[in-house]
């Protein structure tokens, strides 16, 4: 039964994710599955079964007009773009998704180790000590470099963008079996991610509540180092996989949805760049580590709010 749902995956992997097509995709499946128990019970081999499946289910330029695709099928296939990617070359995408999260995740835990030594050195209160924050200036000019050498990893695979990848056929279910596979390990590597930064705050706030507040703030920095690069080790290599699998947020939408995910990329580089600047002019402008650090909860469901409010106004206005 698996490769009947893989071979429907595969089948509907160029449409866009419409109510319709969605609908359609889920008969199919249920018609087929029914299918493939009858052959079963009339004693046919699985093998055989799933053949006689493919044969009489697999052509869906001859069903589009039974499940109700036809406009989307002939839309599909007016505009579809495909790029043929190797198994070198999707190995390599995965490698350099995984070198991308080493730099970004290094960067940002230089930021973390500078904003530490600045706090642990500070001088008083009220005054910041000048060897510290010229160690953290140096982590910043470190970190940039770590995040611009991280962006620029993957560049060759700009050409995939916007593109449906196909895969080898024994290539593909490797890919999709390595994905169920690391499923357990992904969720798990998340919900670490996000304890050790939840962890850090409570580190810190238990500290400035048994009035040991002088470097209580490094906690938050450990945590968010630790937690954000498990993050982006899980996420980033997850998405090189749904790349190749033109899954996630690489499964091929309509035109209005695309509009909206490219609007919320373009925000969320300069809206991120500000929570940090609001973080640090914060902190250090008023010495406020001590609650300083509820800019990042604020500003996740923010973020959220945005995203949602741009994706509604958006099919709002399709409708």
């Amino acid at each position: 039964m698996d490769a009947i749902t893989i071979y429907l995956d595969h089948m509907f992997r160029g449409l866009p994710r419409t109510p319709d097509v969605l609908r359609a995709r889920g008969e199919l499946e249920q018609m087929s599955l029914d299918r493939y128990q009858e052959l079963l019970a009339e004693g046919v081999s699985e093998n055989e079964a799933v053949g006689r499946v493919i044969t009489q289910f697999g052509n869906l330029d001859d069903l589009a007009d039974d499940l109700g695709i036809r406009t989307h099928l002939e839309g599909a296939a007016e505009a579809e773009n495909v790029v043929y990617v190797s198994r070198e070359e999707g190995e390599a995408l995965i490698r350099s998704r995984g070198r991308m999260a080493w730099l970004i995740g290094g960067g940002l835990a230089v930021i973390m180790a500078g904003l530490s030594v600045n706090v642990l050195l500070s001088a008083s209160e009220s005054e910041l000590s000048p060897f510290g924050g010229g160690i953290f200036l140096v982590s910043v000019a470190i970190a940039v470099g770590l995040f611009v050498v991280g962006g620029m990893q993957g560049q060759e695979f700009k050409h995939f963008v916007g593109q449906r990848i196909q895969l080898d056929e024994s290539y593909e279910r490797e890919v999709r079996a390595r994905k169920r596979a690391g499923q357990t390990l992904f969720v798990t590597m998340l919900v670490a991610g996000i304890m050790l930064i939840i962890l850090g705050v409570a580190g810190t706030a238990t500290l400035n509540g048994l009035g040991v507040g002088d470097g209580a703030a490094v906690w938050i920095f450990v945590g968010v180092a630790l937690g954000v690069g498990l993050i982006l080790q899980a996420s980033l290599r997850r998405s090189a996989l749904e790349r190749l699998l033109g899954e996630g947020n690489f499964a091929l939408v309509n035109e209005e949805q695309q509009k909206s995910n490219s609007m919320i990329s373009r925000i969320a580089g300069p809206y991120w760049l500000l929570m940090v600047a609001a973080f640090l002019v914060w902190s250090f402008g008023w010495n406020a580590w001590h609650i300083s650090w509820m800019v990042w909860p604020v500003a996740g469901i923010l973020f959220a709010f945005i995203a949602t409010l741009i994706h509604s106004i958006r099919n709002t206005t399709d409708t």
